[in-house]
């Protein structure tokens, strides 16, 4: 049997300008060497998580994901995977715990059937969602009840086949916004609003209830894999645009850069 390679340790580095995307898929077999290893990886809490699910795919998309984000912050400072921790906030939004003399990493994971997205930036809010565009149940249906009134007459303005595509867009957006201000549901989905131009322009307009800045905001959407849906948010504040890097890797195995700088395209 192969000896499996060793994490990559602080090989890279995360400018203040930019944001750092990765991809991995979650529905590849794995050597039974190789999902020892990203067991071992998992902390007792993680490895407990894992077990509650009650079918095997959903054991082996979690302990991909997770072992993912591990090795992904190691490529970031020079600390094992397995010894990374972390700590979630009252709404359940978890954070790293930085070792001292860290950089001030800020991530946000999110996966679906088959894909995991891991969203990296230095001390700014940050979210990030992927959705799987072939899921089945209702799109417009859910917008009605759940996004803003212009948002709904946005989507009514469009074909059917355009609806359901805007429907994923405007869904993604808002599950990294609400994701990257990390307090949940209790902003409302009706409370912001989305509007995605032609030009593919992407802003964003709150409700009086929500204290917030629309300028101060930086929204992307791109499809990295076919039927595949990713937004990211992220608070750059007064600063222009940040620089966005996306790569797809296997954790411990490989990895290469699919997007480099896509700032001005969707």
């Amino acid at each position: 049997m192969n000896e499996l390679p060793q994490a990559i340790l602080g090989d890279l580095t995360l400018p203040m300008d930019a944001v750092h995307l990765w991809i991995a898929r979650t529905d590849l077999e794995l050597t039974d060497s190789l999902a020892k290893t990203y067991l071992g990886l998992m902390n007792d809490e993680e490895k407990e998580r894992q077990e509650r699910f009650i079918f095997p795919k959903h054991r082996h998309r979690f302990l991909i994901a997770h072992a993912f984000v591990r090795v992904v912050l190691s490529r970031y400072f020079p600390l094992s995977p397995e010894d990374w921790t972390f700590e979630k906030n009252q709404f359940g939004r978890p954070d790293v715990i930085l070792p001292e003399k860290a950089p001030k990493l800020r991530f946000n994971l999110s996966h679906t059937n088959g894909l995991a997205v891991c969203a990296l930036t230095l001390d700014k809010e940050l979210g990030v969602d992927v959705e799987d565009l072939e899921r089945s149940g209702a799109t417009v249906e859910l917008a009605r009840r759940y996004f803003s009134e212009s948002e709904v007459n946005d989507l009514k303005q469009l074909s059917r086949l355009r609806q359901r595509q805007r429907f994923f867009e405007l869904w993604t957006l808002k599950e990294s916004y609400m994701k990257a201000r990390g307090i949940g549901l209790s902003l409302g989905l009706g409370n912001f609003s989305f509007t995605i131009e032609e030009s593919s322009k992407i802003s964003i307009a709150f409700h009086e209830s929500i204290d917030d800045q629309p300028k101060a905001w930086q929204f992307q959407l791109f499809d990295p894999l076919p039927r595949y849906r990713v937004a990211f948010a992220v608070k750059r504040g007064a600063q222009k645009d940040l620089a966005v890097t996306t790569r797809i890797c296997v954790p411990l195995l490989s990895d290469e850069i699919i997007v480099d700088d896509f700032r001005s395209s969707s």
